[in-house]
């Protein structure tokens, strides 16, 4: 017994291992975020659930059987102002602020972002959607309107004019008594710094 040869056989596992962190990579930012991501099939029955979104809908294994919206809300139907619908119907991106009721009763806001899904082959095959809580920007928003509402009454019932200058252009933003203040009809004259 000579050896006369040897056979050996390699393997490059260098775009595997790429691949491998790359997932690693991609599970820990699904499971640390705190949105919920949710990947939702065209039957529209949840396939993926973060962990944020399986704490926030309790985690239930019907989550996974049952289309979402009888799952998450008890409806026969889909949601009114959800995304993930026209996402299915035109493959592309949408999104919708929504004002919803939490598990513990509370009027809350949620922004829901859904996005096309495609599997290992690239088949458009659901929807991913992203809701993040919504409800501190849009109380913000809902107090400004309001202060701005209240501003208007109290300028109108006083027969105030008020202008805002932009320094930078030179435009104003004025009421119509800023026009009377020029003796002017309002929208008469360009709101501008000039005109003074």
């Amino acid at each position: 017994g000579k050896v006369s040869y040897v056979v050996c056989a390699g393997e490059d596992v260098t775009d595997k291992r790429r691949d491998e962190e790359q997932l690693r990579i991609q599970s820990q930012i699904l499971s640390n975020v705190r949105d919920n991501v949710i990947v939702i099939s065209r039957d529209m029955k949840a396939i993926y659930a973060n962990p944020a979104a399986q704490e926030m809908f309790g985690g239930s294994p019907e989550m996974f059987t049952e289309p979402c919206y009888r799952f998450f809300k008890g409806l026969q139907q889909v949601c009114e102002g959800c995304p993930v619908p026209l996402v299915l119907e035109d493959g592309k991106p949408h999104q919708a602020v929504l004002k919803l009721v939490d598990r513990n009763g509370r009027e809350v806001w949620r922004s829901i972002r859904a996005f096309p899904y495609h599997d290992a082959r690239d088949a458009f095959v659901g929807a991913i959607e992203i809701i993040s809580d919504y409800t501190e920007q849009k109380q913000a928003q809902i107090a400004i309107e309001e202060r701005e509402q209240r501003l208007d009454l109290a300028l109108e019932g006083g027969r105030l004019a008020m202008w805002d200058w932009d320094i930078r252009t030179g435009k104003l933003v004025v009421n119509d008594h800023w026009y009377g203040l020029l003796g002017h009809e309002p929208g008469a004259i360009e709101p501008h710094v000039d005109t003074w």
